[in-house]
């Protein structure tokens, strides 16, 4: 995992754009229903509050049989 500095459209663009690749790049396809995308507020350590902007992405690949 890492952290971006996102706002929420970026962060929808950047989750297009891991839909097309896996559907574009990658053989055989990877469908949407075949793996998971999630992006994490990072939280503030002092305050416990979200810090604006800022997530932590996870990806999820499901086993195809």
């Amino acid at each position: 995992m890492f952290g971006l500095e996102l706002s929420r459209d970026e962060k929808d663009q950047f989750r297009l754009g891991v839909d097309h690749m896996m559907v574009d790049s990658i053989e055989p396809v990877l469908f949407h229903s075949q793996y998971d995308f999630k992006a994490y507020p990072v939280m503030d350590s002092a305050t416990g509050d979200c810090m604006k902007d800022l997530y932590v992405i996870g990806k999820f690949l499901y086993k195809v049989f």
